[in-house]
């Protein structure tokens, strides 16, 4: 029997594929079924995450896939204009996670996951791309405070991702246009390429941009130091800001499902998080804009956020007369995980 994952074949005969990501509360699986279908959990995050994922599927998997988190490769990571890098999950790499400055995003976490997992089982681990790109060009590097450079990460996986669904939705390869990127899920990150090149992107680890689904996203600055020392943000503010925050802690929702749900009756408090959400990012598409000189060709809003008609209604509105505004909602990295690890398999590029 034969099914399809975004044009890759795949047969009956294989070895057994997982593709995991995970988040702060949550985690997505995915896998393919007997026929070759593509089937997609979510199940909750916890140390055991990935041996509840593999309880998923008939029998154990072969290969583990997962997206690289925030940690640079080497000195010759040449970013997000190659095709997807795909890279064993090995001691070293798992080192580099649990070393690197943001080793508390989930994305970290699994990877040193992910290396356990593998000891433990002896499945092969495999990673697809990092969150960091190319290096930003030396004056957007300054952030205000000579201390503090800004830095190029940001959701590498899930813009390449939008941008080839982009480019399928309008028959056209969009890498060589002018483009500002919008990823919005738990956080935001917004991006511009000029022709491939990556030349800025909000840094939605240290806290940059517009809020998600659980982020805060950009907070004032001096406000932020005095709700610190005033024990305003509570024993635990990093987890505060990057999970109790945003879009669900204003519509006062458990998660994206119940976010739906009160948006459909009308709650006014949740569509308040949703218009205060797509205000952001319009804003932030705004300097974006300046950035690339107004030559913008496209503009793609991306991620479980614009599964909601409101925010990508709203944002659309605000921005479109700026340039064509291509929409690709839901889930984006567990489809390309699964794509990239039966290309693995088949030897294929």
């Amino acid at each position: 029997m034969v099914g399809e994952i975004r044009g890759v074949p795949v047969s009956s005969v294989r070895q057994r594929v997982l593709a995991v990501d995970l988040g702060r509360r949550h985690g997505k699986v995915g896998f393919f079924g007997e026929g070759g279908e593509m089937i997609q959990k979510k199940i909750p995050a916890g140390r055991d995450f990935l041996e509840r994922a593999a309880a998923l599927m008939e029998s154990p998997p072969d290969i583990l896939m997962i997206p690289g988190g925030s940690y640079p490769l080497s000195s010759e990571w040449t970013g997000p204009d190659a095709l997807p890098e795909i890279f064993p999950v090995d001691e070293t790499v798992a080192g580099l996670a649990r070393e690197c400055e943001d080793s508390w995003h989930p994305r970290n976490v699994l990877t040193q996951m992910a290396w356990e997992y593998s000891a433990r089982t002896g499945c092969k681990a495999m990673a697809v791309g990092t969150m960091k790109g190319a290096p930003l060009a030396d004056e957007a590097q300054l952030s205000g405070l000579p201390r503090y450079s800004r830095r190029a990460v940001y959701h590498v996986l899930e813009h390449r991702e939008a941008i080839r669904a982009a480019g399928e939705l309008g028959g056209t390869d969009l890498r060589e246009k002018n483009l500002i990127v919008v990823y919005s899920g738990e956080e935001t990150s917004v991006a511009c390429r000029a022709r491939s090149v990556l030349v800025d992107c909000t840094d939605a680890l240290a806290g940059e941009g517009p809020f998600g689904l659980r982020a805060a996203g950009t907070l004032p600055a001096t406000a932020l130091v005095d709700a610190f020392f005033n024990n305003l943000l509570g024993d635990e503010p990093e987890e505060l800001l990057s999970c109790g925050a945003g879009a669900l802690a204003y519509a006062e929702a458990a998660d994206e499902e119940e976010l739906q749900r009160l948006v459909e009756k009308g709650d006014e408090k949740a569509l308040r998080a949703l218009c205060g959400m797509a205000y952001q990012i319009s804003k932030e598409i705004g300097r974006a804009a300046a950035t690339l000189s107004g030559g913008v060709d496209f503009i793609i809003l991306a991620g479980p956020a614009f599964s909601l008609n409101e925010v990508a209604n709203f944002v659309g509105s605000r921005v479109g007369k700026w340039a064509p505004v291509l929409v690709v909602g839901g889930e984006l990295v567990i489809p390309a995980l699964l794509r990239e690890g039966l290309r693995k398999i088949e030897g294929r590029n």
